[in-house]
């Protein structure tokens, strides 16, 4: 998966079919990252759905873009959820 920029935006090329194991193996670190920070709280409750994983997955992209934050894994994790918090993925 990969991030291009368009006349309208970003937009997530996905090359393949993405095996469900490989969203697996993303929450799973996503997990052990915030467990630093939150070791309470799993991320695979709240990204319970495989359009909110492919969607956490656009924003940690765009956030390895961001240049304030690019490079550290688990600043990119956190403004992905808060973003996706924004845009009300949770309230479903």
């Amino acid at each position: 998966m990969k991030l291009r920029a368009s006349e309208k935006g970003l937009m997530l090329i996905v090359d393949e079919e993405v095996d469900e194991g490989i969203f697996d193996d993303i929450i799973t670190a996503l997990s052990v990252r915030l467990s630093l920070r939150d070791n309470v709280s799993d991320p695979a409750i709240l990204l319970n759905t495989t359009k909110k994983r492919i969607t956490s997955c656009f924003l940690k992209e765009d956030a390895g873009m961001l240049s304030e934050i690019a490079g550290n894994q688990l600043i990119e994790d956190e403004w992905a959820i808060r973003e996706m918090e924004k845009f009300g993925f949770f309230l479903e």
